[in-house]
């Protein structure tokens, strides 16, 4: 009957969009270690600049906070301009052509306001944790040692 062939093609398009939630995660969770190994080695290269810093008499906690900090100046970058593409793409352009078109598959396709703030709310958060172990790192190295270290 024409319900069960729509409870069926209910359930292939949940399917679908289970997998596709899955693979978003992934990439997320891949993104997330790529940004994390970026500040990791922007962290090493800053390494005689971050033990001047401490010989000085900055904490090793200021130092850890600098680094989590320009994590998370990251990752609000990125998730603004991430947003900054995608909000009026999907709202100005893409959304009402599928609206017009394909009612039926797409009543509503944009991105509510609501969204776009988790969006960039979540792009700082993860860029915030994937800062934590570069920090971790400075705020365990050697003050000698890391002034001697030569650039």
């Amino acid at each position: 009957s024409e319900r069960q062939m729509m409870v069926s093609m209910l359930g292939m398009v949940s399917a679908i969009l289970t997998a596709i939630d899955i693979v978003s995660g992934v990439i997320l969770f891949i993104m997330m270690l790529i940004l994390g190994n970026t500040i990791a080695m922007g962290v090493r290269e800053r390494i005689p600049q971050y033990g001047m810093l401490r010989a000085i008499g900055f904490g090793p906690q200021h130092v850890a906070t600098a680094v989590v900090a320009e994590g998370v100046v990251l990752g609000l970058l990125g998730g603004l301009l991430g947003l900054g593409m995608a909000y009026p793409l999907v709202n100005g352009l893409l959304g009402p052509a599928l609206e017009e078109n394909m009612t039926g598959w797409f009543p509503y396709f944009n991105v509510p306001p609501a969204m776009a703030g988790l969006a960039v709310g979540l792009a700082v958060l993860l860029s915030a944790v994937a800062a934590l172990p570069p920090a971790w790192q400075a705020f365990r190295m050697n003050v000698v040692e890391a002034v001697r270290r030569v650039g």
